[in-house]
């Protein structure tokens, strides 16, 4: 149907079925005649899915633990509470690191630093499983 009459008509394949495909689906939602219903059990299923921690639905279902909007809401009001943080760390930067010194200064905070980093190290000369290397060297016979 490209040439009628003497004139050369030419239509995109793909512009025909994106239209026709759009046809059929408002056909097919005018015909269930409950497009407002449609759409509402629509978004109720996507919220209501269960999903992982991190936000896609598992193949084990012991693992979709959330709801979909859960771990969006989470998600999203833990990303706030971090930007906030580093503002507000920022704008009080001076007197942050002045009180943070005060307290890694005092004699407590010392004390329990070198008991830590003592019982550490015992801790790591006790354990028995521990990386040898072994380095031999053998003359050559040339």
């Amino acid at each position: 149907m490209s040439n009628i009459m003497g004139l050369d008509l030419k239509v995109d394949e793909k512009y025909i079925g994106e239209i026709v495909k759009n046809v059929v689906q408002a056909s097919i939602v005018e015909a269930l005649g409950v497009k407002d219903e449609l759409v509402g059990s629509a978004v109720k299923t996507m919220l209501m899915t269960k999903v992982d921690k991190n936000g896609k639905v598992s193949t084990y279902s012991h693992d979709n633990k959330f709801n979909l909007i859960d771990f969006h809401v989470h998600n999203t009001v833990t990303e706030m509470c971090k930007e906030l943080a580093v503002e507000l760390i920022q704008e009080h930067r001076d007197s942050i690191k002045k009180e943070l010194k005060k307290q890694l200064s005092s004699e407590r905070s010392i004390e329990a630093f070198t008991k830590t980093m003592i019982n550490n190290t015992v801790a790591n000369l006790e354990n028995e499983w521990r990386p040898s290397i072994t380095v031999q060297f053998e003359k050559n016979n040339y």
